[in-house]
């Protein structure tokens, strides 16, 4: 997403990326879960047999569907790869088993009646079986998610990535500087558990866009944070790459299960011009001023030597 713009090659390696991302492992994740196996068969199958049931329907006679069916997956096909998932399969799902519905029709048309119900019974159960142990332990956790939220706060329920990411902007809003503007994954999110402005960081592996839009905003902190990989891929390679702009505020969560890092960006004239190497990242901490109670903050943190977690092995 940071170049903008793609060449021919790009955009044919991305559709060729995609196809095999969403045949093998978005849409079959959609039906039968992620944890079965032969998933990448199980997908195979399944759109090959859709597309035989959609060439099915234009032969006899194709209507609104039949145009949406080869349109959508252009769209999904052509879409940024860091950005696909298994949330943009969903609505080819219905077409999906609707038109591999067609292609198992006529696939038994030759067969003795009284053979097809016992042969459709035998598939959707093959389709269902691998989820049903994934489906008994969604239900155990839903089942266990109210008492959870009672405990503990509304985020109990969820991993520990967005857990620590709210409770980085819970403290903000009672450990930071009152003017303070914060650049994070989630801005909204941010905001409305903190009340501290927040505005999205730079998608840009290098540090200077990062900079840039920290000074044109006059933000002086951003969130490393687990909610999903953004803030790995982003904040981090530009961390990595020039940690003489950074310090360390403090740290929310352990860093092996969806920890987050709030740390500070240092003035222009402060900032050091060295370029990160290899190995463990080490960050200065932040001066007093980049808290509201410096000294007295309860935060937990990683190493008294400045080591951040989660930007180790991003050069192996």
């Amino acid at each position: 997403p940071s170049l903008g713009t793609v060449g021919v090659g790009g955009l044919v390696g991305r559709v060729a990326e995609n196809a095999v991302g969403y045949t093998t492992t978005h849409l079959p994740v959609g039906v039968v879960g992620g944890e079965a196996s032969a998933l990448a068969l199980f997908g195979i199958a399944l759109v090959g047999a859709a597309c035989v049931g959609w060439a099915i329907r234009l032969r006899e006679g194709p209507g609104p569907a039949e145009l949406f069916f080869p349109l959508y997956w252009g769209v999904v096909l052509l879409w940024p790869v860091v950005w696909s998932g298994d949330r943009f399969a969903l609505p080819l799902l219905p077409l999906v088993f609707v038109y591999g519905a067609l292609a198992f029709r006529a696939a038994t048309r030759r067969v003795p009646d009284a053979v097809v119900p016992v042969a459709a019974t035998v598939l959707v159960l093959a389709m269902l079986f691998p989820a049903i142990d994934g489906w008994r332990r969604a239900m155990e956790t839903a089942s266990a998610c109210p008492a959870d939220v009672r405990e503990r706060d509304v985020w109990a329920c969820y991993g520990g990535g967005v857990q620590s990411f709210m409770a980085a902007a819970a403290w903000s809003g009672q450990g930071l500087p009152d003017d303070a503007r914060v650049l994070t994954r989630k801005p909204r999110h941010f905001y409305l558990q903190s009340g501290v402005p927040s505005r999205a960081f730079a998608f840009f592996e290098e540090p200077e866009p990062h900079l840039e839009l920290a000074d044109a905003l006059g933000a002086r902190y951003i969130l490393l944070d687990q909610w999903d990989g953004f803030a790995r891929r982003y904040v981090a390679s530009a961390v990595t790459r020039r940690p003489g702009a950074f310090c360390f505020v403090g740290g929310f969560g352990s860093a092996a299960s969806g920890g987050s890092q709030l740390l500070g960006i240092l003035p222009p004239e402060a900032r050091g011009r060295t370029e990160g190497g290899g190995g463990d990242v080490r960050l200065e901490s932040c001066p007093d001023d980049y808290s509201s109670s410096p000294g007295g903050t309860t935060l937990e943190n990683y190493s008294s030597s400045g080591r951040i977690p989660l930007l180790e092995g991003l050069d192996s």
